[in-house]
């Protein structure tokens, strides 16, 4: 029920929402007010209809419950009766068998002539009937008890036949019908019934044999007798109540009662009455018969109680028999079930199990409440029909009248609010008392962006202005007022304005009607003409100053920083730092390029650029730019493919600085317009004669694509494929635009071949002439110690360039080619020291499927990718280059196959530091001891050997003041002091030295400001940020950090703070359990700010995004979120800890 009342209130709301939401309708619409009105009328009168309806319902439900009620009464009065005639046979059939236990026998041994019966039993072939001497009913005795030591036996249950002869309700008799029963002995030996057999069926009887006999009588009895133990049996309240059956020879269905005897302790006899089941109806049933009560027995199928001659009670049987969950889940106590439009009470009945049913279905409630529903169906029909017809008369006089006269005045403001609307100029109605606009067209807002409602910003001057009055408008002096005057727009611009003013009437009140024409577009021409000349006068002495200071201004330092470069390559560096000074001085050739293509386009337009051939190694040259980009490519995490032809590494005749020119441009679009996927460079050669030949080079990337009708305009200058493009990825739009026009002049072309969404690919040709052939490769030593190379590359192209350079730089190499690792393993084994396998992929490391079973087969393993070194370097006996150098890879292949050094010649540098740095004495004050311990490392490796260290604001004052320090590092929050109390506790006690700053909190910020701090430094703080701000302060120069120190300080980040964080991390934990525990806020927020210290340090970008949303949950004060982010933050950082460890 309480779902279904859900289910009504949800409608109901619905259908309220729906009649009256007046939202739903414009007022300005006389249809739909009427419409509106309309369903407030039906809507009422459909609530009162459905209300009487539930109040009839409601009545009609308390008659069914009464009835209910009723029917349950009756059902509790026939069960009784019921219940009291079972505990009758029980009680007496206890009774008999208690008073027979209780007598003492021994004293009445003589009374029952045991021996005659016996000689009898002998005569007689073990059948007999008894006579009054024994017992005062007749019993017929089927015994085997004829041997001399059974007298005793058949003596005992002789008295028992006796005793139950006596029993009252032997001699009952209820319509020509007695109550029968039978007492046997446990052995099997002895028989006693009553009513006695019929002549013949002892005859029959005498020669089938009594054993047989026996057993077959008590068989039923004995079957339920086994179901129960025998100290349940020995229970005086103990009554065996055995299923119903027919008996054999009137073939009526009976019940029978059992009851055990027992001497001694041990059971020694049975007792059963037999009743037939009609003769038991009649004695709970009464005089009258009710054919809504029955019994079902134990076996769920026969039932009693009901007239199966009737229709309808046989129709109750066959309901019931279908029903056996309704039986089964019976219990003792009262149940009402509803099961096929029939209602069913049910209760055990304690003793026989059998079960007491009251069947009624809805014909007999129809039938009861009959008189009920007529009346409240006749009064419901006259309520509803008295309310309708009055709703339906106020619908068709009243509604529809009016109407007719609301559609007439809707028509007409609809007529004038469309001739204002459709005004070419903007129109506003003006209250002049509240000076607030009434009405207005989009003109006028889109002139003014006043909103309706408001206006005083705009129109307050112009109605302060208007000088007439509204009289002198109703005598048709139609007086106007024309303004010109300036206003801001609703999309935010300055638009001149011509207003006309006059006094109207509107709505029954005197308003103002102003009219607005928009000037701007002649203002602006007008100006337009008198600023033209001047800006054409300027235009040519803005482009020469403009070139003059790109010429100057900005080449000037760039050459400078190169000019460094070059003085730093004549100095002794190890490998990896000449390395990265030749990247370094590649980067900023390109960007003098990149400077210099505004230069050269206008060169171009100005027709006075022109080619400068030189003999260049092309390939070398495209090498070169590609590297360039190889960092930012791999930081972006894409794939980098750089395909070379090898003729191209010969000597071409072309302008080398043009063709970087373009190849920048090209790669650098590609790699800022491509977030996912992989870049691909790829350059051949197309020979069309001896002097004729074109050079062909393809940049494809994975990006954004262009659309198709934008490819076009994306050569055309300062132009992009669209808007959105060029706010997200920057740029001016003159790359692409020069490269056209320097291939132009070079007798070349650019095309696009782009899909948006997939990616583009820009493919440049142009001509070229061979001036010299690639070189071929002479080898110290002449002797080949390898006879196999293995190409293990999953990418087709790829694998042909690959394969091609090692053919031509080991030609007497027997060369295979796979694709995956998987496939080494099929391979034969047999002569490993004499294979190189060279992994081609795009990470400097080994692939992740590779097994180490399968490198051991190698003498030699090179791994080459484009983020490589780009000289050859082993790590743990493995070979890593890039492959953005064929001549770094020819030197690693030449250094496996004829035993040579494949190192450039290098000098090693050695560290410098400056004495005075040495000299310095620093403290730190940092209770973090992962901060504290990344701190002291950094200080070392830049050469600060005096370091002191404390985890408080109160320690770090105490050592200022007995020791002199050059820095003092601090934290700002940290227990007991922080560090804006020890800044001010040094001032005032005379204490000068400069304090650092080094916090974890970038909103700490503003807590510094204004303070005496030296510099205010975020964590986690680089080593490199940590020297320049330590000079600036100490007036050291910063000093330089070599590979070695970086390496040995990375180790120690991934090892030893882990291992310190770790430490303190469950000390930290409990604090901050502890303080959202007590809600101590300030103490939460100081271990948070110290847990954040070290998570900066380790780099846990989960845990620290987690970690400021509950700092800034506490600055917002919002209480509630902060332990649902709590609980979050500790997963996290149990995960974290769980992989530490």
């Amino acid at each position: 029920m309480s779902g279904f009342k859900q289910l009504l209130i949800v409608k109901f709301a619905k259908y309220r929402r729906f009649v009256f939401d007046s939202k739903r309708f414009n007022s300005s619409s006389p249809d739909r007010s009427i419409s509106y009105a309309r369903r407030l009328l039906y809507g009422g009168a459909y609530i009162l209809s459905f209300a009487s309806i539930g109040m009839m319902l409601v009545g009609i439900y308390m008659n069914f419950d009464y009835f209910v009620n009723e029917r349950q009464q009756r059902f509790l009065i026939q069960r009784d009766l019921l219940t009291r005639e079972v505990d009758r046979y029980q009680l007496l059939l206890r009774q008999l068998v208690e008073s027979y236990e209780t007598i003492n026998h021994k004293n009445e041994r003589n009374i029952i002539p045991s021996e005659r019966y016996r000689q009898v039993l002998l005569q007689k072939n073990n059948v007999i009937n008894t006579r009054r001497e024994i017992s005062v009913t007749p019993f017929s005795v089927l015994s085997t008890l004829t041997q001399t030591e059974d007298a005793a036996s058949l003596s005992m249950l002789l008295r028992l036949t006796q005793e139950m002869s006596r029993f009252s309700l032997i001699g009952i008799r209820q319509s020509n019908s007695a109550m029968s029963g039978f007492v046997y002995s446990v052995d099997k030996r002895f028989l006693a019934v009553t009513p006695p057999l019929p002549e013949s069926v002892l005859q029959d009887i005498k020669q089938g044999g009594v054993q047989l006999e026996i057993s077959r009588q008590i068989a039923r009895v004995e079957v339920e007798m086994s179901k129960y133990s025998e100290n349940r049996l020995l229970n005086k309240c103990c009554v065996i109540w055995v299923p119903l059956s027919r008996d054999p020879v009137t073939g009526e269905l009976i019940l029978q009662i059992a009851k055990p005897v027992f001497n001694n302790g041990k059971r020694m006899a049975v007792i059963v009455f037999t009743m037939p089941v009609i003769q038991f109806e009649r004695l709970f049933q009464q005089s009258k018969h009710l054919s809504d009560f029955l019994v079902v027995a134990q076996d769920h199928y026969t039932l009693f109680g009901l007239d199966a001659t009737k229709e309808r009670e046989a129709n109750w049987a066959k309901i019931l028999r279908a029903l056996p969950d309704v039986l089964e889940n019976a219990s003792d106590q009262v149940q009402l079930a509803y099961r096929k439009g029939t209602f069913l009470i049910t209760q055990k009945i304690p003793g026989p199990d059998w079960v007491a049913v009251y069947v009624f279905d809805w014909p007999m409630v129809a039938q009861y409440l009959r008189k009920e529903l007529w009346i409240s169906v006749a009064v419901l029909s006259a309520l509803l029909c008295i309310l309708w017809g009055y709703v339906i008369l106020l619908d068709r006089i009243v509604l529809a009248s009016m109407q007719k006269k609301a559609r007439a005045v809707y028509e007409s403001e609809a007529f004038n609010r469309t001739v204002f609307a459709m005004a070419p100029v903007g129109l506003a109605v003006l209250d002049p008392l509240r000076q607030v606009i009434l009405m207005q067209n989009e003109i006028a807002y889109g002139l003014t962006g006043q909103q309706l409602g408001k206006g005083e910003s705009f129109y307050r001057p112009l109605l302060d202005e208007v000088f007439f009055s509204a009289e002198a408008n109703r005598d048709n002096k139609q007086i106007v007022l024309r303004k010109d005057v300036t206003a801001r727009s609703s999309e935010g611009g300055i638009v001149e304005l011509v207003a006309d003013l006059s006094w109207v009437r509107y709505q029954n009140q005197d308003v103002v009607l102003c009219s607005l024409t928009d000037i701007t577009e002649r203002k602006r021409a007008e100006a337009l003409l008198e600023e033209t000349s001047l800006l054409a006068d300027e235009a040519n002495k803005a482009k020469s100053v403009f070139l003059a200071m790109m010429s100057h201004e900005i080449r000037t330092p760039l050459h400078g920083a190169l000019g460094n470069i070059e003085l730093l390559e004549g100095e002794v560096l190890s490998t990896a730092q000449r390395a990265r000074l030749i990247t370094i001085r590649r980067a900023f050739d390109a960007l003098l390029v990149l400077t210099n293509n505004i230069l050269d386009l206008s060169k171009v337009e100005a027709q006075e650029l022109k080619l400068e051939l030189a003999h260049v190694k092309v390939g070398e040259l495209m090498e070169r730019c590609a590297q360039t980009f190889s960092p930012l490519i791999a930081k972006k995490g894409l794939n980098f493919y750089c395909l070379i032809d090898a003729p191209l590494f010969a000597v071409w005749e072309v302008d080398g600085h043009r063709i970087s020119q373009i190849i920048m441009n090209l790669l650098g679009n590609a790699v800022k317009f491509t977030q996912q996927g992989s870049i691909t460079f790829y350059a051949t050669v197309e020979d069309l004669g001896p002097s004729d030949s074109w050079i062909k080079l393809s940049v494809a990337d994975s990006g954004i694509g262009i659309p198709l009708d934008r490819q076009a305009a994306v050569f055309d200058l300062y132009t992009q494929a669209n808007k959105d493009i060029a706010e997200r990825f920057g740029g001016s739009g003159l790359g692409l635009s020069l490269c056209r026009r320097l291939l132009e002049l070079a007798g070349g072309s650019i095309y696009l071949d782009s899909e948006e969404g997939e990616g583009s690919i820009f493919t440049v040709q142009f001509p070229s002439k061979k001036i010299a052939d690639l070189a071929e490769v002479i080898h110290s030593n002449s002797t080949l110690f390898i006879t196999e190379v293995l190409i293990v590359c999953k990418s087709p192209t790829w694998k042909s360039t690959l394969l091609n350079q090692v053919t031509s730089q080991l030609p007497g190499v027997d060369i295979h080619e796979v694709i995956n690792l998987a496939d080494i393993s099929d391979l034969d084994p047999l002569g490993a020291s004499n294979k190189i396998l060279l992994l081609a992929h795009n990470e400097s490391c080994l692939p992740s499927d590779c097994l180490s079973g399968q490198l051991q087969q190698f003498k030699q393993i090179i791994v080459v990718s484009f983020d490589g070194p780009l000289h050859p370097e082993t790590r743990e006996g493995i070979i890593y280059v890039t492959s953005l150098s064929r001549a770094a890879l020819g030197y690693a292949l030449m250094s496996c196959a004829y035993k040579q050094d494949m190192s450039l010649p290098v000098f090693q540098q050695e560290a410098r530091v400056l004495n005075s740095r040495q000299e310095v004495r620093i403290l730190i004050a940092e209770d973090d001891e992962t901060n504290l311990l990344l701190l002291e490392h950094q200080l070392n490796a830049l050469g600060y050997i005096h370091v002191d260290s404390v985890s408080n604001g109160q320690q770090a004052f105490n050592c200022c003041l007995q020791q002199n320090y050059d820095l003092v590092i601090t934290d700002l929050y940290m227990p007991i002091m922080g560090g804006q109390a020890l800044l001010k506790a040094m001032r005032q006690s005379g204490i000068t030295t400069p304090l650092l700053v080094h916090t974890a909190n970038a909103y700490d910020d503003w807590r510094a400001e204004g303070e005496d701090f030296a510099a205010i430094l975020l964590k986690p703080l680089s080593i490199m940020q940590l020297g320049q701000t330590l000079g600036r302060i100490l007036h050291l120069s910063t000093p330089e950090m070599l590979d070695g120190v970086r390496g040995r300080l990375e180790t120690f980040r991934d090892v030893e703070l882990e291992k310190v964080f770790l430490v303190s991390w469950e000390f930290d934990r409990l604090s901050l359990q502890d303080a959202a525990n007590a809600k101590d806020l300030q103490r939460f927020e100081r271990c948070l700010h110290k847990i954040k210290g070290g998570l900066l340090v380790l780099d846990e970008k989960p845990a620290l995004k987690v970690c400021e949303a509950l700092q800034q949950q506490l600055r917002l004060g919002e209480f509630t979120q902060i332990n649902t982010l709590l609980s979050e933050f500790l997963s996290i950082m149990s995960n974290i800890v769980s992989h530490y460890k």
